[in-house]
């Protein structure tokens, strides 16, 4: 403009501050100001209000603040807009004092304030938790005639929920029902009040839940909400209702469930290119090197590898998150950690396995796509605060006890499928790997399964696996040898059990195998009837009458044989007891 000879005057040098502002170029639009105050040129209050602006958009509330005082100490009084416009800079900012002082400085050259100001002073209040401040400005607002709006009414909840007014907070919450129509803000500021420590009002979050579902049908609460929600009925005992943020029984309808695996085929393709991406720039040719690479001591190639592993790990974990959320089932994978472990408590509680299962999934799937920070909402500490360092604990996806406690809810549920995907986890993630009472859980799981639920999967026999593999590191690390090395009869009587309802023979020779490579003065593993009658059944489903007469012959205990089949039988395992009974040959063994 200066180059052109257009000489500047106070509103051309408005108008372009105006425009910085916009386009959010804060420092061009202090360069225009101090520019046109060099010249000569005098500011008013929309030169003012259209730099505060400009600050506030670019987060330089200290900027914007000056420009402020600025403006007063020119004699220049501020208007309903710069006021509001400093407000809603010291409400995004968190700067609740600064906030109420130019709101008072308001009131006090009597310029009235509008909606807009009031809910700006009032959210600061709300973010700092200055309950007696938001009530005191709430009250001024309706004497002065101004009507509070939805925005209004959450403001002051929230401000009375985090400043311990949880009465005022209530109550403001019913009023807000009459006057206002429903917002999910309003909720979740009344759900958080029941849910603060201590509070009285926790048994009402139920009824809350409902009003808000009827109220608002086709909304998904917040993660807040939800939070605070369960939250509340772990304080009032009431672990039941705390259910209905997951529901009792799985709501997956087939467009769900296609969706889902659609997702999980994407992300194994995205994977897959990721991994051809990376593998053509490994093997690209050395690059010739520039003057320039040499100086930077980068060049084109490095990059383009750094690029490539970059996208393939964000590739997987998109392609685990994929998977674990088709895995919950519907479970919601946006809260907190601690809301994860109060559902699962609902869950054991209520006799519910399959849902814990569901959970903990989610809880995996969370600690990916919402990573701890340690001002979330947890329920507790947080974590261990040592000097100026933060330690969280564990997620979900590296907590041995977590795992653990899945595969118990497993194991009650009959879910060997679910169970030997846990335990992968748990070997691939936790420190420690997978513990002794994780893999019998896992057994466990599968021998409690529906007979015929785990056919063709291999379930049992990776489980066996996991189990004969610790054993045998535990021999060697105490100088045994590993090969003579066997599980506990408790684990080979449950394989032997597996085998038998899945008519596993392949499962069946090798828990014989282990039990026969055992040391040879501990015979009665080897003649054990619970273990000789679950192979053996297997064997004769499969149509191997000799090989199952052979292996009830190792024991001459009638009885104890009978009794074993018995067992076998009500395990689940009743057609190949029938099988291996209904055999002449068998019985004469």
């Amino acid at each position: 403009m200066k180059q052109r000879g257009v000489a500047a005057n106070t509103i051309t040098c408005s108008a372009l501050i105006n425009a910085c502002g916009k386009s959010k170029q804060w420092e061009k639009a202090l360069d225009v100001f101090r520019e046109m105050k060099a010249d000569g040129v005098e500011a008013n209050i929309f030169t003012y209000s259209a730099l505060i602006s400009a600050c506030a958009k670019g987060r330089q509330l200290d900027k914007a603040l000056w420009v402020f005082r600025e403006c007063q100490s020119a004699g220049v009084e501020p208007d309903a807009i710069t006021y509001g416009t400093v407000i809603a800079a010291c409400e995004k900012g968190k700067r609740c004092d600064d906030a109420l002082d130019v709101f008072r400085q308001m009131r006090a050259k009597r310029v009235d304030a509008n909606v807009i100001t009031y809910n700006s002073v009032l959210g600061a209040c709300d973010r700092a938790g200055r309950a007696d401040d938001a009530l005191e400005i709430f009250g001024t607002m309706r004497r002065e005639g101004v009507t509070p709006d939805k925005h209004s009414y959450a403001a002051v909840i929230g401000a009375c929920a985090s400043g311990g007014k949880l009465d005022e907070a209530m109550a403001t919450f019913r009023a807000s029902s009459r006057a206002v129509d429903p917002d999910p803000a309003l909720y979740a500021a009344a759900m958080q009040a029941c849910a603060a420590p201590g509070s009285k009002h926790a048994g009402d979050a139920p009824a809350i839940w409902r009003e808000m579902r009827e109220r608002l049908p086709g909304q998904n609460p917040g993660a807040s909400t939800a939070a605070s929600y369960v939250a509340a009925c772990e304080a009032s005992g009431n672990s039941r209702r705390m259910l209905d943020v997951i529901g009792v029984t799985v709501d997956v309808t087939v467009v769900d469930a296609r969706h889902g695996e659609e997702a999980e085929a994407a992300a194994r393709v995205a994977v897959d290119e990721a991994e051809a991406k990376l593998a053509l720039a490994a093997d690209a040719p050395p690059p010739v090197l520039t003057a320039a690479a040499i100086l930077s001591g980068r060049t084109a190639a490095a990059d383009a590898k750094i690029a490539a592993e970059a996208a393939l790990a964000a590739a997987k974990r998109d392609a685990r998150t994929a998977s674990l959320q088709t895995r919950a089932r519907g479970v919601r994978t946006d809260l907190p950690r601690a809301s994860y472990a109060s559902l699962m408590t609902a869950c054991e509680r209520g006799g519910l396995s399959s849902r814990a299962v569901d959970v903990f999934a989610a809880a995996r799937a969370a600690s990916i796509v919402r990573p701890q920070n340690p001002g979330a909402h947890s329920g507790g500490s947080g974590g261990d605060q040592t000097g100026n360092q933060t330690t969280q604990p564990p997620t979900a996806n590296s907590d041995p006890a977590w795992h653990e406690r899945a595969l118990r809810a497993a194991h009650a549920g009959g879910l060997g499928d679910a169970a030997v995907e846990i335990l992968r986890s748990m070997a691939s993630e936790c420190a420690g790997g997978a513990t002794a009472a994780a893999r019998a859980s896992a057994l466990g799981a599968c021998a409690a399964s529906p007979a015929g639920s785990l056919e063709g999967t291999r379930a049992a026999s990776t489980v066996w696996a996991f189990i004969k593999s610790a054993v045998r590191a535990h021999a060697m690390a105490e100088g045994r040898s590993g090969s003579t090395a066997r599980p506990a009869t408790q684990a080979c009587r449950a394989a032997g059990a597996c085998a038998a309802k899945e008519g596993d023979v392949e499962l069946a020779e090798d828990v014989l195998a282990v039990v026969d490579a055992g040391p040879d003065d501990d015979g009665a593993v080897k003649t054990d009837a619970s273990v000789l009658a679950s192979c053996a059944s297997a064997f004769a489903v499969a149509g191997d009458v000799a090989k199952a007469a052979e292996t009830l012959g190792r024991n001459a205990d009638g009885d104890a044989l009978a009794s074993a089949l018995a067992a076998v039988g009500a395990a689940g395992a009743g057609g190949s007891v029938l099988a291996t009974l209904s055999d002449a040959a068998c019985l004469r063994a």
